[in-house]
């Protein structure tokens, strides 16, 4: 088992926005992803930061690219606006 730990700091008045973006769009296409085991999602809102962690049976090049997306998945409702 492979795990990818990602730290974000967030704006507080885009908190929600990162989470939902998160859940709506890009745990999705994750999931669809070979090796993919889950993924968590910890919120911190009095420090404004976020940690995410995908969880891969494989590191295969499909889990690597979905590990990327996991990463950047946090920033991704940020630059929308």
């Amino acid at each position: 088992m492979h795990a990818g730990v990602n730290y974000r700091q967030i704006p507080p008045e885009r908190m929600d926005e990162a989470l939902r973006t998160y859940r709506d769009s890009t745990l999705p296409e994750v999931r669809t992803q070979q090796g993919f085991k889950g993924a968590l999602i910890l919120a911190d809102r009095n420090v404004s930061k976020i940690i995410g962690i995908g969880l891969f049976e494989t590191l295969s090049p499909e889990g690597r690219r979905c590990a990327r997306s996991t990463r950047s998945a946090l920033m991704i409702g940020l630059r929308r606006k």
